[in-house]
């Protein structure tokens, strides 16, 4: 076979071209964010936690990944450890009830940069945050016993939510990080009852808040 010529140039280009649009749509498509589920007993311990093959909950976060979304049925879960997950999405409904052990070490939950967390209610029973979060959330319900309630990464947005600590001396909402960065308190309402306690505090770091209750306990 004879190479060379404007013909045979075009021809090894658009080869060359398909080749890579061929590899790019296996990439993108291996690359679809997944739903995974948790059900809050009769959880499955491995696999993929798709719809009918739904979790535990402490599988359907160890299975997410980036962009993937964790939906929670209605019930109570007590995980056996903390739980954590990177920008992914965690979807609940009314009825969602998350509880951290006392010995926990760490957040009952934890939510890494982009995250978005909805329609869930998260209590810490130990000395950590009920929830850390890096990202957005909307319609939570958040309550510590033992120390702080959420602890928010500066930036973040947090709407339509509830937050309370009971201890004494915690925080119910404490900002950290972000120095260029606003973070957003909107439509919520944040409690800290117990003696000497704090509604929020955010080290001095950049706070708009719009409709929303902030209450301090009497020292």
């Amino acid at each position: 076979m004879r190479l060379g010529g404007s013909g045979n140039w075009m021809y090894l280009t658009r080869r060359a071209l398909a080749l890579a649009c061929a590899m790019l749509l296996v990439a993108a498509a291996s690359a679809v964010a997944a739903p995974r589920y948790a059900v809050p007993t009769g959880g499955l311990g491995a696999g993929a936690c798709g719809v009918g093959s739904e979790c535990t909950i402490e599988r359907a976060f160890a299975a997410s990944g980036s962009g993937d979304t964790v939906h929670i049925a209605a019930g109570t879960y007590n995980p056996s450890g903390p739980l954590s997950g990177g920008a992914i999405t965690v979807q609940g409904t009314t009825g969602v009830r998350i509880v951290g052990g006392a010995g926990f070490g760490s957040p009952t939950l934890t939510l890494g940069s982009g995250a978005t967390v909805r329609d869930v209610r998260v209590e810490s029973t130990s000395s950590q945050p009920a929830l850390s979060l890096n990202g957005t959330g909307n319609r939570l319900r958040v309550f510590a016993t033992g120390g702080d309630a959420l602890a928010l990464a500066g930036g973040s947005t947090l709407e339509n939510s509830v937050v309370h600590t009971s201890d004494s001396g915690g925080t119910a909402v404490r900002v950290s990080a972000g120095l260029l960065a606003t973070t957003t308190i909107v439509h919520s309402t944040i409690v800290a009852t117990g003696s000497g306690s704090t509604g929020l505090d955010s080290a001095g770091l950049a706070v708009s808040g719009r409709h929303a209750l902030i209450e301090d306990s009497a020292p």
